[in-house]
């Protein structure tokens, strides 16, 4: 993953607020109450941070983040975001993000998530 200063993010809340993501040219992750409290299996230990699931060159995952993403954008239901080779699409059931050349990505739902 790049330095932040050498990427801009993008975040952007669900309409209902319980989602929040980040998306750039390299990567898109989203968070949710159920996502904050899980560890990624890598890692025993987020520090003071929580989790988030994440989607990247190489495939998606659980990845440690800080406290929040500061989104204060809404992504209304049926919109979708673009950024370099990922998006994600907000629908009234959940947030899908992917990398659109590799087909990677998660759905992240009020119900947990799914990788793909």
């Amino acid at each position: 993953m790049p330095p932040a200063s050498a990427t801009e993010y993008t975040a952007f809340l669900s309409p209902s607020k319980k989602i929040e993501c980040t998306i750039s040219r390299t990567e898109a992750s989203c968070a949710n109450d159920k996502t904050y409290r899980t560890t990624p299996p890598a890692s025993s230990d987020c520090g003071s941070g929580s989790s988030a699931v994440n989607v990247w060159k190489g495939g998606a995952g659980l990845v440690c983040i800080g406290n929040d993403f500061g989104a204060r954008r809404t992504l209304g239901y049926g919109k979708t975001i673009r950024r370099g080779r990922y998006s994600c699409t907000s629908s009234t059931a959940a947030m899908t993000c992917r990398n659109r050349v590799t087909k990677h990505g998660f759905r992240l739902s009020r119900d947990g998530w799914r990788f793909f």
